[in-house]
Protein backbone atom coordinates (compact mmCIF):
# COMPACT_ATOMS: atom_id res chain seq x y z
CA UNK A 1 0.00 0.00 0.00
CA UNK A 2 2.78 2.59 0.51
CA UNK A 3 4.65 1.66 -2.56
CA UNK A 4 1.21 2.47 -4.30
CA UNK A 5 0.52 5.96 -2.46
CA UNK A 6 4.58 7.12 -3.56
CA UNK A 7 3.46 6.40 -6.96
CA UNK A 8 0.26 8.15 -6.98
CA UNK A 9 2.25 11.32 -5.57
CA UNK A 10 4.92 10.94 -7.81
CA UNK A 11 2.69 10.78 -11.04
CA UNK A 12 0.21 13.57 -8.87
CA UNK A 13 2.56 16.22 -8.31
CA UNK A 14 4.64 17.09 -11.43
CA UNK A 15 1.75 16.87 -13.55
CA UNK A 16 -0.47 19.56 -11.83
CA UNK A 17 2.64 21.58 -11.63
CA UNK A 18 3.01 21.15 -14.99
CA UNK A 19 -0.33 21.90 -16.27
CA UNK A 20 -0.55 25.37 -14.12
CA UNK A 21 3.05 26.26 -15.14
CA UNK A 22 2.16 25.10 -19.29
CA UNK A 23 -1.50 26.60 -19.04
CA UNK A 24 -0.76 30.00 -17.48
CA UNK A 25 2.79 30.95 -18.08
CA UNK A 26 4.40 29.48 -21.23
CA UNK A 27 0.67 29.14 -23.55
CA UNK A 28 -1.19 32.22 -22.08
CA UNK A 29 1.64 34.24 -21.89
CA UNK A 30 3.41 34.19 -25.35
CA UNK A 31 -0.35 34.38 -26.83
CA UNK A 32 -0.91 37.42 -25.21
CA UNK A 33 2.53 39.31 -26.08
CA UNK A 34 2.13 37.97 -30.02
CA UNK A 35 -1.54 39.32 -30.21
CA UNK A 36 -2.94 36.01 -31.13
CA UNK A 37 -5.03 35.84 -27.85
CA UNK A 38 -7.52 39.28 -26.23
CA UNK A 39 -5.58 40.58 -23.34
CA UNK A 40 -9.32 40.33 -21.65
CA UNK A 41 -10.61 37.28 -19.27
CA UNK A 42 -7.26 35.25 -19.01
CA UNK A 43 -6.82 34.10 -15.51
CA UNK A 44 -3.89 34.12 -13.95
CA UNK A 45 -2.60 31.27 -10.84
CA UNK A 46 -3.58 33.09 -7.39
CA UNK A 47 -3.61 36.88 -8.96
CA UNK A 48 -6.97 36.80 -10.47
CA UNK A 49 -9.95 37.33 -7.92
CA UNK A 50 -12.71 35.12 -7.92
CA UNK A 51 -14.55 32.64 -9.94
CA UNK A 52 -13.41 29.38 -10.65
CA UNK A 53 -10.00 29.44 -11.66
CA UNK A 54 -8.98 30.36 -8.05
CA UNK A 55 -11.02 27.88 -6.69
CA UNK A 56 -9.36 24.72 -9.31
CA UNK A 57 -6.09 26.64 -8.61
CA UNK A 58 -6.16 26.66 -4.86
CA UNK A 59 -7.46 22.89 -4.69
CA UNK A 60 -4.87 21.56 -6.44
CA UNK A 61 -2.16 22.90 -4.40
CA UNK A 62 -4.35 21.67 -1.69
CA UNK A 63 -3.97 18.13 -3.43
CA UNK A 64 0.09 18.63 -4.40
CA UNK A 65 0.90 19.39 -0.84
CA UNK A 66 -1.14 16.72 0.89
CA UNK A 67 0.39 13.97 -1.34
CA UNK A 68 3.68 15.26 -0.16
CA UNK A 69 2.62 15.35 3.41
CA UNK A 70 1.49 11.66 3.31
CA UNK A 71 5.28 10.67 1.49
CA UNK A 72 7.07 12.41 4.28
CA UNK A 73 4.97 10.65 7.19
CA UNK A 74 5.21 7.64 5.31
CA UNK A 75 8.71 7.75 4.85
CA UNK A 76 9.45 8.98 8.97
CA UNK A 77 7.58 5.84 9.66
CA UNK A 78 9.43 3.28 7.97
Amino acid sequence: MREKGHAMASIQTPGRKAATLAGTLILAGCCLLMGLAPVVGVPLPFISYGGTSMLTFLLSIGVVLSLERQVRVEMSRG
